[in-house]
């Protein structure tokens, strides 16, 4: 039987009470459906292609919500049974490909455009955080974000997340600047660990929101 933690907002306005869990394998359709809305019509905002994702038979965390581990998971934020907000977490992945433990990476985040400028979005990325700083191992959480995307910066700033001036990211082929943010688990600093990962030569594409 799967047990799943669920956490409640009280969202503006009012009326409107969002509900935030991790996926499982019955949603599966309803995060494909939501992924590819989420490339089809904000393309500049992630790396993945919406014309090759449609293709595959299962996008990559349909596959782990079908076989879940416990270091990736989604995040979804509902209004009622209308999945609404997503939010990926996977392993921060090294140069040789081999996932750092201590380092997880946010992904995917994408909240339908009715729902924005109503907290959903901080909500759903908190939400994300709280279960993620549950796995034992990670220390810090990192994410890309396009540094013309300000609503998103925003928001990851008022979830704690702060830049990270390193340089692992780079620029997209558009010539979009990308930042890159941080946040860590209360009560241990160490925001110089992911540099020393840099110096060894991490993977550009590694870092991406897929």
């Amino acid at each position: 039987m799967t047990h799943v933690n669920i956490r409640r907002f009280e969202d503006k306005p009012k009326f409107m009470n969002i509900l935030y869990r991790k996926l499982v394998s019955t949603d599966t359709k309803q995060y494909r459906d939501i992924r590819l809305e989420s490339l089809k019509l904000y393309p500049e905002n992630f790396d993945s292609n919406y014309e090759q994702q449609i293709k595959l038979p299962k996008l990559m965390f349909e596959q782990a919500l079908e076989q879940p581990t416990d270091d990736r998971f989604v995040m979804g934020a509902y209004d009622q049974q209308m999945l609404v907000g997503i939010c990926g977490f996977i392993p921060f992945l090294s140069n040789n490909g081999f996932p750092v433990y201590h380092i997880g990476t946010i992904i995917q985040m994408y909240v339908k455009s009715q729902y924005r400028g109503k907290k959903v979005g901080l909500n759903l990325v908190k939400s994300t955080m709280d279960e993620a700083f549950k796995i034992p191992s990670i220390q810090q959480i990192f994410l890309e974000v396009l540094e013309g995307n300000k609503s998103a910066i925003r928001v990851y700033e008022q979830a704690g997340f702060q830049t990270y001036d390193g340089e692992a990211g780079g620029v997209r082929m558009d010539s979009e600047e990308i930042k890159q943010m941080m946040v860590e688990k209360a009560g241990k600093p160490v925001l110089g660990e992911l540099a020393s990962l840099e110096e060894e030569g991490t993977e550009e594409g590694n870092f991406k929101n897929l």
